[in-house]
């Protein structure tokens, strides 16, 4: 299904609706990363509640122009109860991402039992963009308009990058852990290019993530064969 690139209102409302459940779906890894008991209660609204606010006052005026002061404000709480949840307004966002990194590391564990590698990411990836489309688009519409929140998602995919190595080696003890962390940075390349394709094929992040699949496959083919033994080194995927 191809993704409305002309910022249509259907698409925006989309976006705004899966912003939102990530925002309360994001709470409970708030919690865990604080150290806080996930079962308290009044602990999780309060971290609802700062998500929440956080999110729509980031859509309603945009990430820079939000200060921490802003989101305790819209949530009832006081700064300092803001810092006791979050060391800094990107750290919602980060949250937020980190916990949909959480559900690509069960989808990698979920793939047919016997897969080989590149099919375990090949179709963990998709599913998981498959599941975070509408997210993911809103997401990098905030981080392409604040100067603060590339540098930190940048560094952020070092961690990223070290958990699906991790995931690789609990679904494959043999893998060793340079193997493992080769394999994870290939994974987050090719990430990096399906999001490029998406944008320039207006499509949606899954079409663009099977795109980036099959012409690596066209090019390992290539590399096998050497220079001039395929014809056709990177098949085409019709998106919408």
């Amino acid at each position: 299904m191809a993704l409305p690139s002309d910022g249509s209102t259907e698409d925006s409302t989309e976006e705004s609706r899966a912003l939102d459940a990530a925002a309360l779906d994001a709470a409970e890894l708030t919690l865990r990363r604080r150290g806080t008991k996930v079962k308290v209660r009044p602990a999780q609204d309060v971290a609802e509640r700062l998500a929440a606010a956080a999110i729509r006052l980031f859509q309603e005026r945009g990430f820079d122009a939000v200060s921490v002061g802003d989101i305790a404000a819209e949530a009832g709480v006081t700064t300092r109860t803001f810092f006791r949840y979050y060391p800094t307004k990107e750290t919602v966002l980060v949250d937020i991402v980190d916990r949909t990194n959480e559900r690509l590391m069960q989808y990698i564990q979920s793939v047919r039992p016997g897969a080989e590698i590149g099919e375990v990411l090949r179709v963990a990836m998709d599913e998981w963009f498959l599941e975070y489309t509408h997210l993911f688009h809103a997401v990098r519409r905030f981080v392409e308009g604040a100067s603060s929140l590339m540098p930190v998602f940048l560094t952020r995919f070092a961690v990223w990058e070290e958990h699906l190595a991790e995931a690789l080696r609990a679904r494959y003890p043999e893998l060793d852990a340079e193997d493992a962390m080769l394999w994870s940075v290939l994974a987050f390349g090719l990430l990096r290019v399906a999001q490029n394709l998406a944008r320039l094929r207006a499509c949606s992040y899954a079409e663009g993530a099977r795109e980036a699949f099959t012409r690596f496959d066209g090019m390992l083919d290539v590399a096998r064969m050497g220079p001039g033994g395929a014809r056709d080194t990177a098949p085409r995927v019709e998106v919408g």
